[in-house]
């Protein structure tokens, strides 16, 4: 495995690639739409993309969350994502940074994902996630308990979901 093949990997041109395979077949998402990669909207060199799509509501997701912020069973959400490699091509960035839309406080917070893929001396790659909660305007004071669930929510999410994105990018890459 090789940094330029991870690229090849999430670029996909032909069929939407990992990060497609991804909300389709990991999170159960549909009505996927994607914008081309598009170069110069971000740093040189870099692509952006942007992906709409709906996506159902985890099972799991605490009555509290549901019913306090009166969540739907289907949510409509975009992804805007940024793909850049070094100059050397030993990494590759992927910045995700996601909104849903038609829940209350949606507008107030946004998802962001970064992957870093790493080309070790040895061979083989690296994978580094982080994900966190960017808030734009905090929430009403009756509703700051929110932060901390959804915040403890995401960590979890990613954390479960980790071994499936690393399986699909081992697998789209070889």
């Amino acid at each position: 495995l090789s940094v330029d093949r991870v690229y090849g990997a999430i670029h996909g041109q032909v069929d939407g690639g990992v990060l497609d395979a991804f909300l389709r077949e990991v999170l159960g998402c549909r009505e996927l739409c994607a914008t081309p990669w598009l170069e110069g909207v971000a740093a040189c060199g870099a692509l952006v993309q942007r992906k709409r799509y709906v996506m159902p509501l985890p099972a799991d997701t605490p009555e509290a969350i549901r019913k306090v912020l009166s969540i739907p069973a289907f949510v409509h959400s975009t992804t805007w994502s940024c793909l850049a490699l070094n100059g050397e091509r030993r990494e590759l960035t992927v910045v995700q940074r996601s909104r849903s839309e038609g829940v209350m406080y949606s507008d107030r917070m946004r998802v962001q994902h970064t992957h870093v893929f790493t080309e070790l001396p040895a061979g083989g790659v690296e994978w580094r996630q982080w994900a966190e909660t960017i808030w734009l305007r905090p929430l009403p004071w009756t509703h700051k308990f929110l932060v901390k669930m959804l915040d403890c929510r995401l960590a979890a999410e990613v954390c479960g979901h980790s071994q499936q994105f690393a399986s699909l990018v081992a697998r789209v890459a070889a």
